[in-house]
């Protein structure tokens, strides 16, 4: 939308702002983490964890909520002996977080950049002593679910930041 002012002799016109959604997720995954939990199962006899984010993503419809979806999110080890680590990383704490960082790499030959993103199991122990462990999604429908769940996560971050003066910086 645009607005004249026709007072002047001159029509100035000022546009309306265009969100940019993906800096709007980048800075909100720079400065936020998500739970990660465990559950057991038994697989041929033998006790083992899933780990998954469990969140809700919302249905919106002109900005009002209209209903809501539990949501999970599973993760796995890069490799087998990654669900050692992970065991451990839940005995130190039983509140460890995801982090999530946006990566780039650029091919040394074509120049080409290609973007992705890195999951990090991250906790502290007593002794405020820093552990970590990359995990990957389990499938590529849980990443669709992620994306979804942070960019509503970013989106009402944002739009709180907006509401609250001094704070538009802070997402």
């Amino acid at each position: 939308m645009s607005e004249k002012n026709v007072n002047s002799k001159s029509v100035e016109t000022t546009a309306t702002p265009v969100l940019d959604f993906k800096k709007i997720i980048s800075d909100y995954i720079k400065n936020n983490t998500l739970p990660l939990v465990r559950a057991p199962f038994t697989s041929n006899g033998q006790e083992m964890f899933a780990y998954a984010v469990n969140d809700t993503l919302y249905q919106k419809k002109g900005g009002v909520i209209i209903g809501e979806k539990p949501i999970k999110v599973d993760f796995v080890a890069k490799d087998y002996g990654g669900y050692e680590v992970l065991s451990f990383l839940f005995e130190v704490s039983d509140n460890p977080v995801l982090k999530i960082t946006d990566e780039t790499m650029v091919n040394e030959k074509s120049g080409e950049v290609t973007s992705y993103r890195t999951f990090t199991v991250m906790v502290t122990d007593g002794d405020g002593i820093p552990y970590e462990y990359k995990v990957k999604p389990f499938k590529e429908s849980d990443k669709s679910l992620l994306d979804a769940l942070i960019s509503q996560k970013a989106f009402a971050a944002y739009k709180l930041a907006q509401s609250v003066p001094g704070t538009s910086d802070n997402v």
